[in-house]
């Protein structure tokens, strides 16, 4: 009987850590700088589980310029640090990219629901339709302006992507971003100056 009854522990253990290898959370860590971030499957796609933190020596700002928000919020990058700035092994998404990520999650008029971190700890407000049943964990990481002026975190956050398109009118070339709001489920599509600084969201290759 006790030879039975270690033999059933001995079992019962062994399921219990193959279920805890099975759902054991798969991580990255930037060798740069040690920085270790999740790692989320969403569709066909692996996604970095939070903003890019890696600090370069230029084109690389703090959110609101405040170095104690970056670990919370990553850094906010020009566009053409952000085009190279993604570790090896991962990059800078197309537009396209997000593009079916919002699809993935039901289109572009409620996917900011289910990619956005729930409650206000990061957020300016938020409401019950929040659910990052992605695990994208989104939060508001707000901007800068090439005035050196920032945009208050927990309003907004918008992500770079390496598409561009030139203007004829205003004979300017300008980049795709898209951008989640505290207040609104959409994941919008949007012009960007790419002298702004915005944040990064790492896609693996």
């Amino acid at each position: 009987m006790k030879n039975q009854f270690i033999s059933t522990t001995a079992f019962f253990l062994a399921f219990i850590l193959s279920l805890s290898s099975l759902y054991a959370q798969e991580t990255f860590t930037d060798g740069r700088d040690g920085t270790t971030y999740n790692i989320i499957t969403i569709g066909s796609q692996k996604w970095m589980g939070e903003n890019l933190k890696y600090k370069t020596e230029t084109g690389c700002w703090d959110p609101e310029g405040a170095p104690e928000l970056r670990n919370n919020y990553g850094c906010l990058y020009s566009f053409e640090v952000a085009k190279n700035v993604c570790p090896i092994g991962w990059h800078l998404p197309t537009s396209q990219e997000f593009s079916e990520l919002a699809v993935y999650l039901g289109g572009v008029e409620t996917a900011g629901n289910k990619l956005k971190e729930k409650g206000v700890d990061h957020w300016s407000e938020t409401n019950l339709s929040v659910t990052n049943s992605s695990g994208f964990s989104a939060r508001g990481s707000g901007n800068r302006w090439d005035s050196d002026d920032y945009d208050e975190v927990g309003e907004w956050v918008s992500f770079w992507t390496t598409s561009t398109f030139y203007d004829s009118e205003l004979e300017e070339v300008y980049v795709f971003g898209w951008t989640l709001y505290s207040d609104e489920s959409e994941f919008e599509k949007e012009p960007e100056d790419p002298t702004m600084g915005l944040s990064v969201r790492c896609i693996m290759d």
